[in-house]
């Protein structure tokens, strides 16, 4: 009776906690949205700012963190996960608050308000927990403790890199000049002192992105050796950071500034915000097997889009090539025809893209979907019983695999 009681104890300290912090979370919000609005007047390309239509993905982003860790951590205090998804909500609410409130301070209007410096000094040391944050997550992840004893060797690895980093940007002279060229800190460090900081700099990141590696294959190895529901959970992450990293690494391969390039890169924040939302769904089980028919739709749906846009603008070339050769000039009816035939096009194609991809990536459903339009036909045109039942019991053992199985038929009464 006291063990429970203690549990519950501790459980509800545990969701005072965890929704402390979100409340943290929300005031850092309210201060991004003032102080990036209040500074508007500096030329925020040339400060490397978000533009003002990112402004509710970047605060939406870290509230879905901090939101999702209060849910989690108050639910499983004892997962780790839900503990790293609150903390990564106040650090990045904070480190956008601190850099927008630094740049007021120390640019907009020197002097208004103080600790600008400061703002800007502690932005720049905690800096690396955007790549430890990560590390983490992969190492903990689903159930928040690491893949085996050895990997324990891992986690703390990862907490002696991301110090090694921290302390080095903390104190070297040279993490600031670009930012804030017109502010001198006291606290950083010159000469060999300054230099040795910069190693240490260097060689906590370094270490730092090989520990991200390894948990990287933690995960991998984690989901190799797992099944069932264990499986299901490390497919939503996967699935979900599959997503960003293909964003971003688009949005990098788009060159300069556009609608184009402003939209991958608020997919890839979208996607960011969506990792939270995976592992939470993932933790606390919630439609947990709806993965697979999300990952299976994103494959079609991801074809299907680029076969059309290459038949649209092909289709929109070749027409526009055929009416200078016979006119002289191009035609707005080249794009009218290519939309209609996109538009015919769309349904066989759908059908076509997504038998392909069910035979290459979903072979059992899509053999058991095959059987059971066979057994259909068979149905339909099948007057005898006894082949009838034999239909039936090859169907079940084609689709659903049982041990065995055994068919009962009613007999008639006289």
């Amino acid at each position: 009776m006291t063990m429970k009681h203690g549990t519950r104890a501790f459980d509800r300290h545990a969701a005072k906690a965890a929704w402390s912090l979100w409340i943290v979370s929300l005031a850092f919000a309210a201060s991004t949205v003032l102080f990036y609005l209040l500074s508007l007047p500096i030329s925020l390309a040339e400060r490397d700012r978000p533009p003002l239509g990112f402004l509710p993905v970047l605060v939406i982003t870290f509230l879905v963190f901090s939101t999702v860790g209060a849910v989690v951590a108050s639910r499983r205090p004892g997962n780790a996960v839900g503990w790293l998804f609150c903390l990564v909500g106040v650090y990045l609410g904070a480190g956008f608050s601190g850099q927008f409130y630094a740049d007021y301070t120390l640019i907009v209007r020197p002097g208004a308000l103080p600790g600008g410096e400061i703002a800007a000094w502690i932005l720049s040391w905690t800096s690396p927990l955007l790549m430890a944050a990560p590390a983490f997550l992969l190492l903990l992840f689903p159930n928040g403790q690491p893949l085996s004893s050895r990997w324990r060797v891992i986690l703390w690895i990862a907490a002696i890199a991301t110090a090694m980093t921290m302390v080095g940007a903390a104190f070297n002279p040279g993490i600031l000049e670009n930012d804030y060229p017109m502010v001198a800190y006291p606290a950083l460090l010159e000469g060999p002192l300054g230099m040795l900081m910069n190693r240490l700099y260097v060689a906590g990141s370094a270490l730092l992105a090989t520990v991200l590696l390894l948990a990287v294959v933690s995960l991998l190895l984690r989901y190799m050796r797992s099944c069932g529901e264990v499986r299901q959970q490390i497919k939503w992450i996967l699935y979900v950071g599959g997503v960003a990293a293909a964003a971003f690494i688009t949005g990098f391969a788009i060159p300069g500034s556009g609608p184009v390039a402003d939209l991958v890169w608020a997919t890839g924040f979208v996607a960011i915000a969506g990792i939270p939302i995976a592992a939470g769904v993932a933790i606390l089980k919630y439609r947990l097997y709806d993965i697979n028919i999300i990952i299976r739709r994103t494959l079609v749906y991801t074809v299907l889009t680029a076969v059309l846009l290459l038949v649209y603008f092909g289709s929109v070339t070749l027409m526009q090539h055929v009416f200078r050769l016979l006119t002289g000039q191009g035609s707005q009816l080249a794009i009218v025809l290519s939309t209609l035939a996109i538009a015919a096009l769309f349904q066989p194609l759908r059908r076509r893209v997504q038998a392909f991809i069910d035979r290459r990536f979903y072979r059992r459903r899509y053999d058991a979907e095959r059987t059971l339009r066979a057994f259909g036909k068979t149905v339909r045109d099948e007057v005898e019983l006894v082949p009838l039942v034999r239909a039936l019991v090859d169907a079940v053992e084609d689709t659903l695999h049982p041990a065995l199985v055994l068919l009962w038929l009613k007999e008639e009464q006289p």
